[in-house]
């Protein structure tokens, strides 16, 4: 995996000077990155062959959106929650959607991996703007890694979960050591940081 941060052209668009400062401080701090690519990835697509190494590179985009949603809906405790996600509403969620796009193709076609490619599938038909966003419009969606839903605390809030020790309150020899802790959403995969 490798994690990208947002290119100066990106830092100095209009769409991110659009941004409220407190925005656009987030989007071009030093340790956040904007987007991810997983090489190597297990063969997802349908034309893929279990005889042969398939490099899977998808991006990731890390950023929040500025605009649109992620609803997170449970009707019933034992059924499974519903995601429901608008997003790529802003200039600058698709500006960094094609500049991700356009850095894994580029990875994909080089040299040392186009030797051994015998097909590309699971690409826009052209890096185009139009192309990238139609394709993104088409397959973005999201994958939900919970996280900050024990509050973490200490013993004057009644709210909290767990201490800053993660243990368990009023639960003896309980901790929890999961994502569920963190006391904010992290802006990276969560694998860098459990």
């Amino acid at each position: 995996m490798a994690w990208f941060r947002p290119s100066d052209a990106l830092a100095q668009s209009e769409a991110c000077k659009s941004l409220p400062p407190e925005e656009q401080q987030h989007l071009v701090h030093s340790t956040r990155p904007t987007w991810e690519i997983c090489s190597y990835a297990s063969p997802l697509h349908p034309a893929a062959s279990p005889d042969k190494p398939l490099p899977l590179i998808p991006h990731h985009r890390h950023a929040s959106p500025i605009l649109g949603y992620h609803l997170l809906s449970i009707i019933q405790p034992r059924c499974a929650a519903g995601l429901r996600s608008k997003t790529l509403l802003h200039q600058l969620d698709h500006r960094n959607t094609r500049e991700a796009a356009r850095i894994g193709y580029k990875i994909l076609t080089s040299p040392l991996i186009a030797e051994d490619t015998e097909v590309t599938t699971g690409v826009p038909e052209s890096m185009s703007d139009e192309h990238i966003m139609e394709y993104a419009r088409h397959f973005t969606g999201t994958t939900w890694h919970m996280s900050c839903t024990a509050k973490m605390g200490g013993d004057e809030d009644a709210e909290t979960v767990v201490d800053t020790r993660l243990r368990v309150r009023r639960l003896e020899g309980l901790g929890a050591v999961d994502l569920s802790t963190t006391p904010f959403i992290l802006n990276c995969h969560t694998v860098a940081v459990a």
